[in-house]
């Protein structure tokens, strides 16, 4: 990871620190069981015992950037962890980005940021938001929708979900964003259109046989890591992609 540009993530940053009092920092929504709250601290209480025997990387951590923008092609992208508020946020996740109560927030991290695209991950689903010129504009409108030619995509949020783990059911491979001036050339499972850029969600295959076993070596049955994940790292979690796209 070292050698390219990286952010922190809310587990590298407790990770880094010395107090553990906010456990993974995973800082879950209320639906999210009191159960995977307490396997979650307990995992990041083991994880915390081996960074103490590794201070350059502890270090390293620690010098990481909490989000970083970039300008391609005119465009401005933001890559954050959470979302646009918080390093643990979840207001990129795929319910949230489907609730129209949240539409206008959005956009108004939208044009706080500057940015036309966003992309995160700490969500653990994949999704991609389009924001066309209508939807866009219309919420900060008055009564009226500004007139405009046709819906064009002038925003995206893309959450990659996980990289590691499947994502959808009954499927054993990782999803990753990419965000480029020429669009993928395969394993493309949604993509859209920002400006010049092309917003991808890409399809990562890993051999899922080499990882269960080394997960399990690690976590087997019976742990909290096994509770948590092995369930869906076998079958996927229960969602689809015509939930996420």
């Amino acid at each position: 990871v070292s050698q390219h540009d990286a952010i922190v993530g809310n587990v590298e940053a407790e990770l880094a620190s010395d107090d553990l009092s906010a456990g993974c920092g995973c800082a879950y929504p209320p639906q999210v069981s009191d159960e995977v709250v307490e396997r979650s601290n307990k995992i990041f209480e083991r994880l915390h015992g081996t960074a103490l025997r590794h201070a350059v990387v502890r270090q390293y951590f620690r010098s990481l950037p909490m989000f970083a923008r970039y300008q391609i092609a005119g465009q401005h992208v933001g890559i954050v962890h959470g979302d646009f508020e918080s390093l643990a946020g979840w207001r990129f996740d795929v319910n949230s980005l489907r609730n129209e109560a949240s539409q206008i927030w959005l956009q108004d991290a939208f044009l706080k940021a500057k940015v036309d695209v966003f992309a995160s991950s700490h969500t653990c689903l994949p999704v991609l938001k389009q924001l066309d010129e209508i939807s866009f504009l219309k919420p900060l409108a008055s009564s009226e929708a500004i007139p405009v030619p046709r819906a064009t995509v002038v925003k995206a949020v893309i959450n990659n979900g996980a990289a590691g783990m499947p994502n959808f059911t009954n499927t054993h491979y990782g999803v990753i964003s990419r965000i480029g001036l020429r669009p993928a050339t395969k394993n493309v499972l949604h993509s859209a259109r920002v400006g010049e850029l092309y917003v991808e969600a890409l399809r990562l295959d890993f051999d899922h046989l080499a990882w269960s076993a080394h997960f399990l070596k690690s976590w087997p049955k019976g742990s909290e890591a096994y509770e948590s994940y092995f369930a869906r790292i076998c079958d996927g979690p229960s969602f689809d992609l015509g939930q996420a796209y």
